[in-house]
């Protein structure tokens, strides 16, 4: 019996620091920035897991606007907008959520039928679109 260590196991761990060049900056950094840049586009990129929703809520609270995010399916849409309503329902109170519907996170999904398909869409969907659309 060897004892010698695989070479595999012996490689080094990936850096826990961003890559040279990348700044690491504070949720609150990222919200007043963008509430400072007015109306229009703020990208933030590098952001992983729930730090994506967490920046998206400090952004939204800050600047007290309504924030349009894109995600590359649905899948990825509905757990985002599941992790923004956990922050945001935190941070407010309980009777503005009631009164003003502060902290709602809406879903605006793609089209699951071509509008040359023989069936009919979905109705529901349809209207979850439209909704979604008078509230932007």
């Amino acid at each position: 019996m060897s004892d010698r260590i695989p070479s595999e196991l012996l490689e080094p761990l990936e850096p826990i620091l961003p890559p040279e060049g990348v700044v690491a900056v504070k949720l609150t950094d990222i919200a007043k920035l963008a509430t400072e840049a007015g109306p229009g586009r703020v990208d933030v990129a590098g952001v992983r897991g729930s730090g994506a929703a967490a920046t998206v809520a400090a952004i939204a609270r800050a600047s007290e606007r309504r924030v349009v995010v894109v995600t590359s399916d649905l899948e990825a849409a509905r757990k985002m907008t599941e992790d923004i309503g956990f922050f945001l329902r935190g941070s407010l109170d309980e009777e503005a959520i009631e009164e003003t519907g502060a902290g709602e996170v809406l879903l605006f999904t793609a089209n699951e039928s071509s509008p040359y398909a023989e069936g009919n869409p979905d109705r529901r969907a349809g209207m979850s679109r439209m909704a979604t659309l008078f509230h932007l």
